[in-house]
């Protein structure tokens, strides 16, 4: 997903909300614990906080299957995630805010 800031920062929007369905397929969870993910809902904004930096909140939920250790059988496991990121432009280590990515 990405997200064009420049609105935020040209002044025509003070938010910009997303909405994305991301699905997966059986080979991107191929050597991994989860035996099935259903499709997952991310909502979210991102506001302007000053000319170097924004405000990223997502919630992001889902279920997963997953498998019981002991008795094998499958378990459905509910993902629910509130995410909430302060983005600077100055840190050298976060992605500059162009563009958002996020991937799951």
């Amino acid at each position: 997903m990405k997200i064009d800031l420049n609105p935020l920062f040209s002044g025509m929007k003070k938010e910009i909300m997303f909405e994305e369905i991301i699905s997966f397929q059986e080979k991107d969870l191929k050597n991994t614990s989860i035996k099935g993910l259903d499709k997952v809902k991310i909502n979210g904004n991102i506001t302007k906080i000053s000319e170097e930096s924004v405000n990223l909140k997502m919630d992001i939920k889902s279920s997963m299957t997953l498998e019981d250790s002991i008795t094998l059988e499958e378990i459905e496991y509910p993902v629910n995630i509130q995410f909430n990121r302060i983005i600077d432009n100055n840190e050298e280590d976060e992605v500059k805010f162009t563009t958002v990515c996020c991937s799951i």
